[in-house]
């Protein structure tokens, strides 16, 4: 019995699409990186800018780290009667 398990494409298919769905989520729940309250002044502008990139590339990183975990602990979990005999 072989124990080397091999992703076919419908496993990167499940993988991209569960982290799709984190970023959604994580997108959702911080409005879309917008400001947390309305922009009044021209310096607050240059704080929130700022503010939606890092909540965009947190959120990238986030789903990239979740989405994996939750994939690969699904797909690699320990089966019965798999590994030692």
């Amino acid at each position: 019995m072989s124990t080397e398990v091999r992703l076919n494409f419908g496993d990167y298919v499940t993988w991209g699409l569960i982290i799709a769905a984190i970023f959604v989520v994580w997108m959702w729940a911080g409005n879309w990186g917008r400001p947390p309250y309305p922009v009044v002044s021209e310096v607050s502008s240059y704080v929130f800018t700022p503010y939606t990139v890092v909540y965009v590339g947190g959120g990238v990183v986030t789903a990239l780290f979740m989405g994996s975990m939750i994939f690969f602990t699904i797909k690699f979990r320990a089966r019965e009667g798999y590994g030692e005999e």
